[in-house]
């Protein structure tokens, strides 16, 4: 590669001792070596930090920031605040990438400096790998629009994830909502790709980003909060769109509603999210397609316990030991 731009690679930490090593030897053992390798490390109580430490003693392109516990959207805004690199790549620290990941994703972006480059992913969940089916391995390079790559987040068509995305860092700078804590990523790539005006998003499939599945993450916890926080981001992604997808984010509010009634670990928790939410509910309107969707929101809209308590029941049996 005749170019060789500096990248930036931050990595937010907060108690993933278990993980950390592997996920910063990926990474300093790239094959594209120009790296700005930063730990942010977000007030860990176990031995995270030390590990840190001992990655900046021994390796000159790591550095290590210590803050106060603050989230990882504060910690992703520190480490943009303190990337020196051209580009900027996020990877969760208990996650782990490819040896040429990194090149594979200057590759893909070529010298399209208005252009986004997203790659495939693979998820390691319960000691087992699965590749990402929003993204197919044979359906080679795919070239989305802006407004078409929007869409597809929206839609869940395509994985809204930060971690397997090459930023730009020069010119208009764009910072985590730190009130946002679900659907964060999807925030952010919303409001990056519009400040940016980028021209298009090429996705390359090869799963080289590897998601550790963890189920101890609130992420997998359904419930009102979790749900009320996905609201305010897609409230946010409407606000920063102008409404231009208003339609497709009422749609995917009655989509994260019956995710996170399906994550709740009984009958209890799934009540507090249909007493909470009963009332807003008739304000969205589903234009999409799933049946079980459609199911949904009817039954939502006849206040019928009874039957949705009969959708759970089947939802329970059918994903048992799932």
């Amino acid at each position: 590669m005749k170019n060789r731009p500096l990248v930036t690679v931050c990595v937010p930490v907060y108690n993933t001792e278990k993980y950390l090593r592997a996920c910063v030897d990926s990474i300093t053992l790239q094959t594209y070596d120009n790296l700005d390798i930063l730990l942010v490390d977000d007030g860990s109580t176990d031995g995270s930090s030390s590990i840190c430490e001992g990655y900046a003693n021994a390796d000159r392109r790591v550095r290590v920031f210590h803050q106060k516990h603050g989230g990882v959207s504060s910690a992703r805004n520190n480490g943009i605040k303190h990337a020196k690199g051209e580009y900027l790549v996020f990877v969760d620290s208990d996650d782990k990438i490819s040896s040429n990941y990194i090149e594979k994703l200057l590759e893909a972006n070529g010298s399209d400096e208005q252009s986004g480059v997203l790659n495939g992913a693979s998820i390691s969940f319960m000691n087992k790998k699965q590749v990402d089916t929003l993204i197919s391995e044979s359906a080679g390079r795919i070239t989305f629009s802006v407004d078409d790559y929007i869409r597809a987040i929206i839609e869940s068509r395509v994985h809204g994830s930060i971690c397997r995305f090459l930023f730009k860092t020069a010119g208009a700078t764009v910072l985590f909502n730190e009130k946002i804590h679900y659907m964060e990523d999807v925030d952010y790539l919303v409001r990056y790709a519009a400040k940016r005006d980028l021209s298009k998003v090429v996705i390359f499939p090869t799963p080289e980003y590897t998601y550790n599945n963890n189920n101890a993450s609130a992420s997998n916890n359904g419930g009102v909060e979790a749900y009320e926080s996905i609201c305010l981001s897609l409230d946010c992604i409407n606000d920063a769109t102008n409404r231009a997808y208003e339609s497709e984010i009422s749609d995917c509010k009655i989509r994260m509603l019956r995710w996170q009634m399906n994550k709740c670990r009984n009958w209890k928790d799934r009540k507090k999210l249909i007493r909470y939410y009963r009332g807003k509910i008739g304000q969205y309107h589903y234009s999409g397609k799933s049946r079980n969707d459609k199911i949904f929101v009817a039954a939502m809209r006849l206040k019928s316990s009874l039957l949705i308590r009969a959708y759970y029941c089947i939802y329970d049996m059918t994903n048992r030991g799932k």
